[in-house]
């Protein structure tokens, strides 16, 4: 068990089932620090190595502790990248940042890869702020797609 992991678990104490507000974002803050059982770090599997051919990666190692900072320093390029999972944003927006040529490879939600098996098409819409039909006012805004079903 990483250092961090054993802190943070000493610092919030046993795990008590329901939670809500800070005691879930500080077991969330464990399970993401490699609590037991959990991690958020994963290596490359074996089948997606070709991927990495003769490519830098910026995140060569599955922890964090003393190892080269990928969202503070330089990327060689071309360059392939398995970077943590959580809080997956500021690590596309680093390789967004550097350009490729690269590849990341990043974790999608089972919707969206039913949508990409399929081959269909999806447009970003950017964050829709929905109407709730009681009220009328605008209320939780999420990023949104458009999926389009192509005719026969």
């Amino acid at each position: 068990v990483n250092p961090k992991a054993v802190w943070l678990r000493d610092r919030m104490g046993p795990y008590r089932g329901a939670e809500s507000g800070s005691e879930a974002q500080r077991r969330t803050d464990y399970a993401q620090a490699g609590g037991e059982g959990v991690s958020r770090y994963w290596l490359t599997p074996p089948e997606l190595d070709h991927l990495k051919d003769g490519r830098f990666d910026p995140y060569p190692y599955p922890h964090e502790f003393g190892d080269f900072n990928a969202l503070l320093q330089p990327w060689k390029k071309p360059w392939y990248a398995n970077p943590p999972f959580h809080r997956i944003s500021r690590h596309v927006r680093r390789a967004l940042e550097v350009g490729g040529p690269g590849i990341l490879v990043i974790p999608i939600g089972p919707a969206n890869a039913l949508i990409m098996e399929a081959g269909l098409t999806m447009e970003y819409l950017g964050r829709v702020s929905w109407i709730d039909p009681d009220t009328g006012r605008r209320g939780g805004a999420c990023h949104c797609v458009k999926v389009v079903f192509p005719g026969h």
